[in-house]
Protein backbone atom coordinates (compact mmCIF):
# COMPACT_ATOMS: atom_id res chain seq x y z
CA UNK A 1 0.00 0.00 0.00
CA UNK A 2 1.09 3.52 -0.65
CA UNK A 3 0.19 6.77 1.10
CA UNK A 4 0.64 10.15 -0.58
CA UNK A 5 0.23 13.58 0.97
CA UNK A 6 -0.27 16.44 -1.47
CA UNK A 7 0.04 19.97 -0.09
CA UNK A 8 -1.67 22.25 -2.59
CA UNK A 9 -1.51 26.01 -3.05
CA UNK A 10 -5.09 27.11 -3.71
CA UNK A 11 -3.92 30.34 -5.34
CA UNK A 12 -3.35 28.30 -8.51
CA UNK A 13 -6.47 28.40 -10.73
CA UNK A 14 -6.62 24.67 -11.53
CA UNK A 15 -6.11 23.71 -7.89
CA UNK A 16 -8.81 26.14 -6.78
CA UNK A 17 -11.18 24.61 -9.36
CA UNK A 18 -10.45 21.09 -8.06
CA UNK A 19 -10.89 22.12 -4.43
CA UNK A 20 -14.29 23.59 -5.31
CA UNK A 21 -15.59 20.43 -6.96
CA UNK A 22 -14.86 16.92 -5.67
CA UNK A 23 -15.54 15.36 -9.09
CA UNK A 24 -12.89 17.61 -10.68
CA UNK A 25 -10.47 16.72 -7.86
CA UNK A 26 -11.13 13.01 -8.35
CA UNK A 27 -10.55 13.31 -12.11
CA UNK A 28 -7.27 15.18 -11.58
CA UNK A 29 -6.02 12.65 -9.01
CA UNK A 30 -7.10 9.70 -11.19
CA UNK A 31 -4.70 10.87 -13.92
CA UNK A 32 -1.82 9.98 -11.58
CA UNK A 33 -2.97 6.35 -11.48
CA UNK A 34 -3.78 5.74 -15.17
CA UNK A 35 -1.09 3.69 -16.88
CA UNK A 36 -2.01 5.19 -20.27
CA UNK A 37 -4.06 8.29 -21.17
CA UNK A 38 -7.13 6.27 -22.28
CA UNK A 39 -6.78 3.53 -19.65
CA UNK A 40 -8.93 3.50 -16.53
CA UNK A 41 -6.99 4.44 -13.38
CA UNK A 42 -5.99 1.96 -10.73
CA UNK A 43 -8.17 2.11 -7.63
CA UNK A 44 -7.33 4.72 -5.01
CA UNK A 45 -8.94 6.48 -2.08
CA UNK A 46 -8.53 10.15 -1.28
CA UNK A 47 -9.78 12.78 1.11
CA UNK A 48 -9.33 16.48 1.62
CA UNK A 49 -7.67 16.40 5.03
CA UNK A 50 -7.17 20.10 5.74
CA UNK A 51 -7.90 23.44 4.15
CA UNK A 52 -6.41 26.63 5.57
CA UNK A 53 -8.11 29.71 4.17
CA UNK A 54 -5.50 32.05 5.67
CA UNK A 55 -2.47 30.46 3.97
CA UNK A 56 -4.29 29.09 0.92
CA UNK A 57 -2.89 25.62 1.60
CA UNK A 58 -4.88 22.40 1.30
CA UNK A 59 -3.76 18.89 2.22
CA UNK A 60 -5.05 15.88 0.28
CA UNK A 61 -4.31 12.32 1.45
CA UNK A 62 -4.31 9.49 -1.09
CA UNK A 63 -4.13 5.74 -0.45
CA UNK A 64 -3.27 3.51 -3.39
CA UNK A 65 -1.61 0.21 -4.26
CA UNK A 66 1.43 1.99 -5.67
CA UNK A 67 2.88 5.46 -6.18
CA UNK A 68 1.16 7.92 -8.46
CA UNK A 69 2.76 9.94 -11.24
CA UNK A 70 2.22 13.57 -10.29
CA UNK A 71 3.95 15.37 -13.21
CA UNK A 72 0.59 16.63 -14.55
CA UNK A 73 0.16 18.87 -11.47
CA UNK A 74 1.63 22.40 -11.37
CA UNK A 75 4.99 21.77 -9.70
CA UNK A 76 5.27 25.27 -8.22
CA UNK A 77 1.95 24.83 -6.39
CA UNK A 78 2.21 21.24 -5.15
CA UNK A 79 4.39 19.48 -2.57
CA UNK A 80 4.35 15.66 -2.65
CA UNK A 81 5.27 13.37 0.25
CA UNK A 82 4.98 9.61 -0.23
CA UNK A 83 5.59 6.46 1.74
CA UNK A 84 4.82 2.76 1.48
CA UNK A 85 3.27 0.79 4.32
CA UNK A 86 1.91 -2.67 5.09
CA UNK A 87 -1.79 -2.40 6.02
CA UNK A 88 -1.64 -5.75 7.82
CA UNK A 89 0.71 -4.19 10.36
CA UNK A 90 -1.87 -1.52 11.22
CA UNK A 91 -4.80 -3.75 12.18
CA UNK A 92 -4.82 -7.00 14.10
CA UNK A 93 -7.71 -9.52 14.24
CA UNK A 94 -10.26 -8.43 16.83
CA UNK A 95 -9.08 -4.81 16.84
CA UNK A 96 -11.70 -2.07 16.59
CA UNK A 97 -11.09 0.93 14.36
CA UNK A 98 -12.90 4.22 13.85
CA UNK A 99 -12.79 6.48 10.83
CA UNK A 100 -14.82 8.97 8.84
CA UNK A 101 -16.05 8.10 5.38
CA UNK A 102 -17.55 10.05 2.53
CA UNK A 103 -18.56 7.67 -0.21
CA UNK A 104 -20.62 7.59 -3.37
CA UNK A 105 -21.97 4.01 -3.28
CA UNK A 106 -22.77 2.52 -6.66
CA UNK A 107 -23.82 -0.84 -8.05
CA UNK A 108 -23.16 -2.17 -11.54
CA UNK A 109 -25.95 -3.65 -13.63
CA UNK A 110 -25.43 -4.71 -17.23
CA UNK A 111 -22.18 -2.76 -17.44
CA UNK A 112 -23.61 0.52 -16.10
CA UNK A 113 -23.14 2.13 -12.69
CA UNK A 114 -26.12 3.27 -10.66
CA UNK A 115 -26.17 5.29 -7.44
CA UNK A 116 -27.42 3.61 -4.27
CA UNK A 117 -30.11 5.92 -2.87
CA UNK A 118 -31.79 4.18 0.09
CA UNK A 119 -30.00 4.44 3.44
CA UNK A 120 -30.44 0.72 4.20
CA UNK A 121 -29.06 -0.16 0.76
CA UNK A 122 -26.10 2.16 1.43
CA UNK A 123 -25.41 0.37 4.71
CA UNK A 124 -25.63 -3.00 2.90
CA UNK A 125 -23.14 -1.67 0.32
CA UNK A 126 -20.77 -0.64 3.11
CA UNK A 127 -21.07 -4.05 4.82
CA UNK A 128 -20.19 -5.76 1.50
CA UNK A 129 -17.16 -3.50 0.96
CA UNK A 130 -15.89 -4.09 4.48
CA UNK A 131 -16.37 -7.86 4.33
CA UNK A 132 -14.24 -7.97 1.16
CA UNK A 133 -11.51 -6.27 3.21
CA UNK A 134 -11.89 -8.69 6.14
CA UNK A 135 -13.78 -6.34 8.47
CA UNK A 136 -17.24 -6.27 9.98
CA UNK A 137 -19.35 -3.23 10.70
CA UNK A 138 -20.26 -2.67 14.36
CA UNK A 139 -21.73 0.80 14.39
CA UNK A 140 -22.31 3.59 11.91
CA UNK A 141 -23.82 7.04 12.16
CA UNK A 142 -24.94 8.47 8.84
CA UNK A 143 -25.16 12.22 8.48
CA UNK A 144 -25.88 14.51 5.59
CA UNK A 145 -24.53 17.77 6.95
CA UNK A 146 -22.45 20.19 4.92
CA UNK A 147 -19.40 19.75 7.18
CA UNK A 148 -19.21 16.09 6.16
CA UNK A 149 -20.49 16.34 2.58
CA UNK A 150 -18.99 18.89 0.23
CA UNK A 151 -21.66 21.30 -0.98
CA UNK A 152 -20.88 20.40 -4.59
CA UNK A 153 -21.52 16.72 -3.77
CA UNK A 154 -24.66 17.05 -1.67
CA UNK A 155 -26.64 14.37 -3.50
CA UNK A 156 -28.94 11.76 -2.00
CA UNK A 157 -26.62 8.94 -3.12
CA UNK A 158 -23.91 10.00 -0.67
CA UNK A 159 -23.15 8.00 2.42
CA UNK A 160 -21.50 10.15 5.07
CA UNK A 161 -20.40 8.38 8.19
CA UNK A 162 -18.97 9.98 11.28
CA UNK A 163 -17.67 8.07 13.16
CA UNK A 164 -17.65 4.57 11.73
CA UNK A 165 -16.69 1.68 14.00
CA UNK A 166 -15.58 -1.65 12.62
CA UNK A 167 -13.87 -4.78 13.84
CA UNK A 168 -11.06 -6.46 11.91
CA UNK A 169 -11.68 -10.16 11.20
CA UNK A 170 -9.13 -12.93 10.97
CA UNK A 171 -7.72 -13.41 7.45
Amino acid sequence: MHLTQLTLDSRHTAIRRDLGNAYDMHRTLARAFATQPDAPPERFLWRLDALDALTGRAVVLIQSNGPGVWNHLPTSSVQVREKSFDPASLAQPGQRCQFRLLANPTVSRQGKRYGVWEETAQRDWLVRQLSQAGATLHDVECTRNERCCCASLAKPSLLCCAPLALKVSSP
